[in-house]
């Protein structure tokens, strides 16, 4: 056999094994899911002038004692700064 009639070949035994493949599969039947009756219990839109600290009463900063590594041995700093930590309003 050439080289040009073994490449034909395989072309028709992977075309023919695509289609055989392919017309295996049928229609999934679909998924039934019960309604569920979800409810929001907690939300924040972020809104407020720019610059301003997010809502105290939802949010809290968390900056430790300040020792080096604070928390988990952590190479960077905790702070509650407004230019890290603000409303872009």
């Amino acid at each position: 056999m050439k080289y040009s009639d073994i490449k034909k070949l395989s072309g028709s035994i992977l075309c023919l094994a695509a289609i055989l493949g392919l017309s295996g599969c049928k229609a999934d039947e679909g998924q039934t899911l019960e309604q569920r009756n979800w409810q929001l219990v907690w939300s924040d839109e972020f809104d407020g002038p720019a610059g301003a600290s997010p809502d105290p009463s939802k949010w809290a900063f968390d900056i430790g004692t300040g020792d080096n590594g604070w928390g988990n041995q952590e190479l960077q700093y905790y702070t509650d700064r407004p230019e890290n930590a603000a409303l872009d309003g």
